[in-house]
């Protein structure tokens, strides 16, 4: 009989690599209960193709529906060395019952591919598709040939009672099967189905180990709240149920002390610098929890870089701006989305823009080198002076050790002037591979 699970991490579409922290959470749950668990990460040093790129961007920048999109994700992975074709073999080379699949926008039209093939070359696989991209649509990608299921919200207690429930019977549990945040393929419950949460178990940071000796960059991804302080209008965590939550700093920092123990093993010498990504939302969002954990962190006695995502604003003075650089913060993201007041109350944005600027300054007199902004392009009711008012903040920036991520919103109706403007896609050849670019 077959039992387990293969956790899948599709290969992302840029050269960028994202080791997937939930399944960190995930396989902690699975050992935890017992159940048996394989990861296949594909990272951009295995996979790097220009259909990749295209079928990322396509599903990111264009808003065409699910059936066309696998079309064309089939024609660019079609021919000789089918990229759907190898991810299934090595899949299928295992005898788990289930296939998880992280998704997100960029990689879910690959996963749907390949859980398509599985289906078609072995029906008694139960694919399940789970991440960032299936919150709001599970009964659209359910739907969708090959998908069994669809994890909404977090997986840990999900995960582990649908594959209980698979080796129990031996099949994919009916359409009236009721577990939370599980949306069973064909099912009319979506709509109503509760969202799986969870607070912070105890994690196996050792997971992480293979993928980080993989990374070029060897950067120690982590997290250390779930959720997010605010519901900006445009964000999936905006209708998140399970709220703001930290993790214990001492339970946390134990963790990281044993990962470091599994990385210096073997004879390796210790690791004097460490660079930790904090993945989450908003590192500072709880003050006091961000601040014990910095003073945690300060007593390792390493050479720590610290790379998180704050919430700027005028909450964020020169003394918590200090505390955060002596434990190590050396990089940070800040999303200012846009820089028109009316539009980042739109968005529910906390602050004003210039409460942001001032916010940045201060980090950038703090030492700070390396800071990125995020900006939203195409709000619904977005106009060109508003587009404007962004342009022109960014260009106070040019002296600043500053750069800027650029998001296209495609997924409101009806869109901007000035968005739909920029989905005008332009297809050029430059680099190493195809890329796109904005007109317009």
């Amino acid at each position: 009989m077959r039992n387990g699970v293969v956790l899948v991490n599709p290969p992302p579409s840029t050269d960028t690599s994202f080791f997937p922290l939930g399944f960190v959470f995930l396989a902690s749950s699975l050992e935890a209960a017992g159940i048996p668990y394989r990861i296949l990460n594909y990272s951009p040093q295995r996979y790097a193709s220009d259909a990749l790129v295209e079928i990322g961007l396509r599903a990111m920048m264009l808003d065409e529906p699910i059936e066309k999109r696998l079309a064309v994700a089939s024609d660019l992975t079609s021919g000789q060395g089918n990229i759907v074709s190898e991810i299934a073999d090595e899949i299928l080379s295992g005898d788990e019952a289930l296939v998880g699949f992280s998704v997100f926008r960029t990689n879910v039209d690959v996963a749907c591919l390949v859980a398509r093939e599985i289906s078609r070359r072995d029906p008694g696989r139960i694919v399940v598709l789970g991440g960032p991209e299936t919150f709001m649509q599970a009964s659209v990608y359910g739907r969708l040939e090959g998908v069994g299921a669809v994890v909404q919200g977090e997986g840990e207690l999900s995960l582990v009672e649908l594959c209980k429930g698979v080796a129990k019977h031996n099949k994919l549990l009916g359409l009236d099967a009721d577990i939370a945040g599980v949306y069973i393929s064909g099912s009319e419950r979506a709509p109503s189905m509760p969202i799986a949460t969870t607070g912070f178990i105890p994690l196996n940071y050792g997971i992480l180990l293979p993928f980080i000796r993989e990374a070029a960059n060897k950067q120690i991804p982590l997290l250390f709240s779930k959720g997010c302080i605010f519901n900006c209008r445009f964000c999936h965590n905006s209708d998140w149920p399970g709220g703001f939550r930290t993790a214990d700093v001492a339970m946390f920092t134990d963790q990281l002390e044993k990962l470091l123990l599994h990385i210096e093993a073997d004879g390796n010498p210790k690791v004097e610098e460490l660079t930790f990504a904090l993945r989450d939302c908003s590192f500072n969002g709880s003050w006091k929890d961000c601040e014990r954990l910095c003073m945690a962190l300060k007593k390792m006695e390493r050479q720590i870089r610290l790379e998180a995502q704050l919430v700027a604003g005028a909450q964020l003075d020169r003394d918590k701006i200090q505390i955060l650089t002596e434990a190590g913060l050396r990089a940070a993201s800040l999303g200012l989305e846009s820089g028109s007041d009316r539009v980042r109350k739109a968005m529910n944005k906390p602050s004003s823009v210039s409460e942001f600027l001032a916010c940045l300054e201060r980090l950038v007199e703090a030492g700070l080198n390396d800071i990125e902004i995020s900006v939203i392009v195409g709000w619904p009711d977005e106009t060109e002076s508003e587009y404007l008012e962004t342009a022109n903040f960014l260009a106070q920036l040019s002296e600043m050790p500053v750069h800027v991520t650029l998001n296209l919103l495609t997924f409101f109706r009806p869109p901007s002037p000035v968005g739909a403007g920029i989905r005008k896609l332009v297809k050029t050849k430059g680099g190493s591979g195809a890329r796109w670019i904005a007109d317009g």
